[in-house]
């Protein structure tokens, strides 16, 4: 008689897979769960495997030989309980797998924080195309199989190398018990919130994935990635590195991207493989397929059969699915949650349709998702669309509302990148306020790694029901706001506040006196394109209604396109060369808003020890202020340290508050000395002072006194 294995939470999809393998392998499986529905229990009921409604220790009779216990299982589960008062043997779910099917066989793990699907599911797909008969465990549906797992005749075994915990009794990670021989490695950023603390919990993890390679394995590694970098030297095994970088061993170049996808050569020991074509969008996507060339490559796929492959893959089921496409409107459906993988995708959408209207329709589900920790990067992620729906966060009670991502913040932090964004609820509501404002040729990606109650296929269903769309093909970059001025249609098509939108020509401003060199400056500010967007083409807007970092004013009077002349290159050169050992800032006036984002934007992206920041001066005119933060910090250590070698006390020149929120920062890393600011206006400055022993005391015995 064949074993009895049952396992708690089969409906889970890795569990549902693993009841599937076993079943092929002849065992007896049962299972329980407490939500059994499609599209799990349908696929277990083709495996003519019986799933019981919740749980029960009566499950559990007669006695199964082995229980395996899912991850979303935890302490109070009756079954679990029985199990344990009983003694019976249990295992996590890779514990199962390293067990049942990895042992004996050359495990292939993909790994990192990103891309693992996709990349496990093109080595999979790889070796199947060479005859090679994979076995393989995928967390998706490759699209060239039809289902997430394959038991195959061949010697290697590919799987997804998942970072997050076992079980309840096993808080290692899951890729810990897959007996890696070869390790492909993308990327590690901090993710997973509810069981990491922080980046190095998560480069812990990565770092003994690593030391249990054998040392006749290999290590593919991105080497993009500086995380993953710094870990290489810890391999006892062949490392290989892949990425876009000059000192990578393998990489892509000479990119092209088409609406089907990446067509790429690949250069490795002074030689140019290809060209391959791969039907993914987005540059990461070829790095991802650059890391299986290589791992394929190394375990002797010939790169012929290799290209066949890449130009054969079908995808991954919710990696860009395309879930409706017709009358010039694509809807798609992806897996996207944490902020890279959200910027990623939508850069390969806009890559890959260029001139359309890019809809990002996203759901805030995991614990990772919900956390205030990834607000900020959450509002630069949406930059490659062009309107922006956010979903009501999904459980927000099981978040600290001290930890807990204002959903609100990052609306008005994509609005203040020139986004529409709505927060709009799940369902007909969604459905009915994108159908409002779709037209012709927009491309609308629904991002969550949950299944969003249905919604890309809510919108399908309505569209092919011939639900009304604008006919006007809109191009890139067109919010809805501006779609709503240039229709003349007095509702806003959005949910901003217009209350502050001038109807008339604004009164004159009282100008405000230039920011002086120790003064507190004054408030910054922010236009915003969508609220003060007014109707008329752009020669005939006011000063308030012109859109910043697009048109500059022309000497006859209105406005023109602003284009890159050569001005703010020789700008550039200029600051480096004023800045470069100087401390104090350096002022630029007289600047069109063009000119200002080119200057910020580069400073931003090439000169992290340089910050900018722009404050409005006298009348209309804003003055661009330029930071050297590394040389005032640098200053003002040395500065701190001369203070204690002397044990006398040292006072700064004066400074604006920016300058002197640097130099306070600075002087918290070295210890033994005090800062304060003193005086007022122009004449406010640092003092700083070494610590005395004896102020100290005071501050204990007066605490004492009180006790």
């Amino acid at each position: 008689m064949s074993q009895h294995i049952h396992l708690i939470g089969i409906c889970g999809t890795g569990m549902a897979a693993l009841a599937g393998m076993l079943k092929q392998r002849g065992y007896r499986i049962t299972g329980s769960d407490l939500n059994v529905y499609p599209p799990m229990s349908t696929f277990l009921e083709q495996q003519q495997i019986p799933v019981y409604q919740g749980f029960d220790p009566a499950h559990l009779q007669p006695p199964p030989d082995l229980v395996i216990v899912g991850n979303a299982i935890s302490r109070g589960n009756p079954e679990v309980e029985y199990v344990l008062n009983e003694g019976w043997r249990y295992f996590s779910l890779p514990e199962a797998l390293k067990e049942f099917f990895i042992r004996g066989k050359y495990s292939c793990v993909v790994a990192g924080t990103h891309g693992k699907t996709t990349m496990s599911s093109l080595l999979a797909w790889t070796f199947e195309s060479a005859g090679m008969e994979p076995s393989f465990f995928i967390g998706g549906i490759p699209e060239n199989f039809g289902q997430g797992f394959k038991l195959g005749g061949g010697r290697h075994f590919v799987l997804e190398g998942d970072e997050y915990d076992s079980a309840f009794f096993d808080k290692g990670s899951k890729f810990f018990h897959y007996l890696p021989n070869l390790v492909i490695l993308n990327n590690v950023e901090y993710d997973h919130a509810d069981i990491f603390k922080n980046l190095e919990d998560i480069k812990t993890a990565f770092r003994r994935l690593i030391n249990i390679i054998p040392g006749n394995g290999y290590l593919i590694a991105c080497s993009d990635d500086a995380p993953v970098r710094e870990m290489l030297s810890r391999a006892f095994c062949k490392v290989m590195t892949f990425g876009v970088g000059a000192e990578a061993e393998w990489r892509p170049v000479e990119i092209h991207a088409h609406p089907e996808g990446n067509e790429f050569f690949i250069a490795h020991s002074g030689e140019k493989i290809g060209p391959l074509f791969v039907p993914l969008a987005g540059e990461h996507n070829v790095k991802n397929a650059t890391a299986v060339f290589a791992a394929a490559t190394c375990l002797g796929v010939p790169a012929e059969k290799v290209k066949e492959a890449f130009a054969a893959f079908r995808g991954v089921r919710r990696r860009l699915q395309i879930i409706y496409d017709q009358n010039s409107v694509l809807v798609l459906d992806d897996f996207a949650h944490h902020p890279t993988e959200v910027r990623e995708t939508l850069r390969g959408m806009r890559q890959r349709y260029p001139d359309r209207r890019l809809w990002a329709i996203f759901e805030p589900r995991t614990a990772s998702t919900k956390r205030k920790v990834f607000e900020q990067d959450y509002i630069r992620a949406f930059d490659a669309a062009d309107n922006v729906v956010f979903a009501p966060m999904h459980r927000p009670d099981k978040v600290p509302e001290a930890e807990r991502l204002s959903l609100e913040a990052v609306v008005e932090g994509v609005r203040r990148r020139r986004k529409s964004a709505n927060v709009v609820p799940i369902g007909e509501d969604m459905a009915n306020f994108i159908i409002q404002h779709l037209a012709r040729g927009d491309v609308v990606v629904f991002m969550s790694n949950g299944d969003f109650a249905g919604m890309p296929s809510l919108l399908a269903e309505k569209l092919s029901a011939g639900a009304a769309i604008k006919e006007t093909q809109f191009t890139r970059g067109r919010t809805m706001t501006e779609e709503r001025v240039e229709n003349g249609s007095p509702q806003p098509a959005d949910d901003y506040d217009y209350s502050d939108q001038p109807t008339s020509e604004p009164a004159a401003e009282t100008p405000k006196p230039a920011p002086q060199h120790g003064d507190k400056r004054p408030e910054r500010r922010h236009y915003d394109r969508d609220r003060r967007y007014g109707k008329g083409r752009p020669e005939s807007r006011g000063r308030h209604d012109r859109r910043p970092g697009r048109y500059r004013p022309k000497a006859e009077g209105g406005f023109e396109r602003a284009e890159d002349d050569g001005r703010t290159k020789e700008m550039i050169q200029e600051i480096e060369q004023k800045l470069a050992d100087a401390i104090q800032p350096v002022q630029l006036g007289n600047l069109n808003s063009f000119e200002r984002k080119q200057i910020h934007q580069y400073i931003e992206r090439n000169k992290p020890e340089f910050e900018t920041k722009t404050y409005r001066g006298e009348g209309d005119e804003h003055v661009l202020w330029i930071f050297p933060v590394a040389n005032l910090k640098k200053f003002a250590q040395e500065k701190a340290n001369e203070a204690l070698a002397a044990d006398s006390e040292m006072a700064f020149p004066p400074m604006s508050s920016y300058e002197r929120f640097i130099v306070h920062n600075a002087l918290k890393e070295v210890e033994g000395v005090e800062a304060v600011s003193v005086g007022e206006g122009a004449e406010r400055h640092i003092e700083i002072q070494p610590k005395k022993f004896g102020r100290g005391l005071k501050k204990i015995m007066k605490k004492i006194k009180l006790m």
